[in-house]
């Protein structure tokens, strides 16, 4: 039995454009998407989890993923409220 699930985490616009200057973002965006990609050809799960506060507003362009991640309507969206999303 394969217990496996990937989490990606947080890559909102908010978090990962404006001001902020992520290190070599390409390169990680394409190497999340080859593992949603390895997952899904799997028909293994992967989740989606969204921070939401005062600047990450629901619905918001800023609370929405990065287009240019392989997420699809059809996979788990996890909203949190805490940053650590692990708490």
């Amino acid at each position: 039995m394969n217990n496996s699930a990937l989490i990606v985490i947080d890559l909102q616009n908010g978090v990962c454009k404006a001001d902020k200057v992520i290190f070599n973002y390409e390169n990680l965006i394409s190497k999340i998407n080859k593992r949603i990609d390895y997952y899904r050809s799997q028909s293994l799960p992967i989740i989606f989890i969204q921070h939401e506060d005062s600047l990450l507003q629901k619905n918001s362009t800023a609370w929405q993923l990065v287009p240019a991640l392989h997420y699809k309507k059809t996979d788990v969206l996890i909203r949190k409220k805490h940053p650590n999303s692990f708490y």
